[in-house]
């Protein structure tokens, strides 16, 4: 926020500059020295100290109303409004945790519906390769010839 001289603060205060001068040199109320050597006070440290005087506030259009009152009515309406953000994405949160509820049920029955279609075509695979397989009777093969130990006979 932006730093008030000393002759601002004594117009919104409606306290005289020796009084808020007497403060600053107590150490009641902290400043800061600016480029120039004039001393500029904080208006939230000027408002700890002295109120700020509501026929001062320049900001509004009702000047019965002190500036600290309208900043605190601008905070109750950021509150709301984020109070109703965070329940908005609290709700699209529920929805994502739904759907990803949803997901999961579905890749399970799937899962399962993958095994069982697996575990039907091995019955059938074995089943096929029971038809396929040579059915007949075995027969013995023929005994070996036996040579004789002479070449040439």
């Amino acid at each position: 926020m932006a730093s008030i001289g000393l002759s601002e603060a004594a117009r919104l205060t409606g306290k005289p500059r020796s009084t808020i001068h007497r403060a600053m040199r107590d150490g009641r109320l902290s400043y800061t020295v600016g480029p120039d050597g004039g001393r500029l006070i904080d208006p939230a440290e000027l408002e700890r100290i002295y109120p700020i005087r509501a026929d001062s506030n320049t900001e509004t259009d009702a000047p019965s109303v002190p500036r600290h009152r309208m900043q605190h009515l601008d905070l109750v309406a950021e509150l709301a409004a984020e109070r109703a953000r965070a329940a908005g994405l609290e709700a699209r949160l529920g929805d994502a945790r739904d759907q990803v509820e949803d997901l999961r049920r579905q890749r399970d029955r799937e899962a399962a519906e993958r095994a069982a279609a697996q575990a039907r075509l091995a019955e059938v695979q074995a089943k096929l390769t029971a038809i396929l397989t040579d059915q007949r009777p075995a027969i013995a093969p023929p005994p070996p010839q036996r040579r004789s130990w002479w070449r040439w006979r």
